[in-house]
């Protein structure tokens, strides 16, 4: 394993989530599959995530934090696409966990089917599974339907020839995947390692969902 060469580049894009941040980070340290780096986007903070994130860095030499000038975590990832030296890059929220072998089923099902370029879903739900239909907000749909980017794991070069993350109000997710989609075969993974928090009031997901509507 060489630091300076991962097969999976992780990217953790935070602003002001201090108390969930440690167990993110954690988690990943936790993973039984170990050719990893973890890129911290600090996207401007104005606590001591720098603080927070320090110890790790000093622990683990797979571990990078970046920080800039506030621009939304959209950019952030983008950012944090375009700095990996991964030949796979993934993405956890601030606010999310990852099981110990959710790096691994991912590798695994890749190897197995080498024509997927993508592979996304496998949610652990933590709280309210439902949220508004982008083609009919007024409706409801269970998040297993929906693409819900910080569980996409796939190939480099597929983000980059994508154009990576763009501003959309709601279900930017979506926007992502059909655009991988033409350039790669995209999976739905059924394994469910990765914790998506919807429990927190200031969840990513709640607060795009209130922006949405207005509140």
């Amino acid at each position: 394993m060489n630091h300076l060469d991962p097969t999976v580049s992780v990217i953790l894009a935070t602003y002001l989530r201090l108390p969930s941040l440690k167990l993110a980070i954690e988690s990943v340290l936790a993973q039984s599959y170990e050719d990893w780096e973890l890129l911290v986007i600090d996207d401007g903070s104005p606590d001591d995530t720098y603080g927070v994130v320090a110890p790790f860095v000093e622990q683990d030499a797979r571990i990078r934090y970046f920080r800039h000038k506030n621009r939304g975590y959209r950019r952030s990832r983008n950012i944090g696409i375009s700095t990996s030296l991964g030949k796979y890059v993934t993405f956890i929220d601030n606010d999310d966990e990852y099981e110990s072998n959710h790096l691994s089923t991912r590798m695994d099902y890749l190897q197995a089917h080498p024509e997927v370029g993508v592979v996304h879903g496998g949610l652990n739900i933590q709280g309210d599974p439902y949220v508004p239909n982008k083609h009919n907000p007024s409706e409801m749909i269970h998040l297993e339907s929906c693409a819900v980017s910080s569980s996409f794991f796939g190939r480099k070069e597929a983000f980059l020839a994508s154009g990576g993350f763009q501003e959309k109000a709601y279900s930017d997710s979506s926007d992502l995947l059909e655009r991988l989609s033409q350039h790669c075969p995209v999976d739905r993974i059924k394994d469910q390692t990765y914790r998506y928090n919807r429990i927190s009031p200031d969840s990513q997901l709640t607060a795009r969902i209130r922006n949405l509507e207005g509140k």
